[in-house]
């Protein structure tokens, strides 16, 4: 009874993924689950095609910044080349690798594909060990399994910030968007563009009310998102 109990509790868990509406959301289910399978960290890169030539990429996790800038180039199988890594098996990956100078991280990585070409991957981290015993107790299963579910729930989100170019800027909208993401003030823009300091601030507030944001600057990290500018 209790392992129905449980295996209960983690479909509702995964199922949940499908519903969530920010990556905020994802990455809050996904260390609760990885953490119950006795993982420190995780980390998901995603490759996701935009149009012929251009992809968007979405990284989430929670791995310590200090590892990231530490460890050297493919030391992670998922952080350093992960989208390269993922494009070219769907074969889980143990591994161990060097953080610094007193640390050894292990863990397992988890390729996923969609059939319209996105790719992904999960890395499940933790502390010492070795990458053998990232396979223990069923971890590679399960670990795949909530790889795949994290990867249509980003999907998901991915689609839904495309839909947002269905209703697209207007030519002076675009231009004061990339004046503010190149770092111009309200006063600098109006006298770059010949407008009124009003003006300029009516058109970044119809951009950041057709991203859905409160800010300007979380109105250019959408637009760069989806590819705007």
């Amino acid at each position: 009874m209790e392992n129905l109990l449980g295996a209960a509790g983690e479909l509702r868990e995964l199922s949940a993924l499908a519903q969530c509406k920010t990556e905020k959301d994802i990455e809050i289910l996904v260390q609760g689950m990885t953490a119950r399978l006795g993982f420190a960290y995780f980390l998901y890169a995603g490759q996701f095609r935009h149009d012929r030539s251009r992809h968007l990429e979405r990284v989430l996790g929670n791995l310590p910044a200090l590892w990231l800038q530490q460890a050297p180039r493919h030391s992670f199988p998922g952080v350093k080349d992960a989208l390269e890594c993922a494009s070219q098996s769907l074969m889980p990956k143990a591994w161990t690798a060097r953080v610094g100078s007193d640390t050894t991280a292990t863990g397992i990585s988890f390729p996923v594909h969609h059939k319209d070409g996105a790719v992904g991957i999960l890395s499940l981290v933790t502390d010492g060990g070795s990458g053998a015993d990232a396979y223990g107790d069923g971890k590679w299963l399960y670990g795949a399994t909530i790889a795949n579910f994290v990867h249509e729930a980003m999907l998901h989100l991915v689609r839904t910030d495309e839909l947002l170019l269905q209703a697209p800027l207007t030519p002076r909208e675009l231009e004061c968007l990339k004046w503010v993401a190149d770092g111009k003030s309200t006063w600098e823009i109006s006298r770059i563009l010949g407008i009124s300091e009003h003006g300029v601030q009516h058109h970044v507030r119809n951009t950041m009310d057709k991203f859905s944001v409160t800010s300007r600057h979380k109105a250019v990290a959408r637009a760069i998102a989806c590819g705007v500018i």
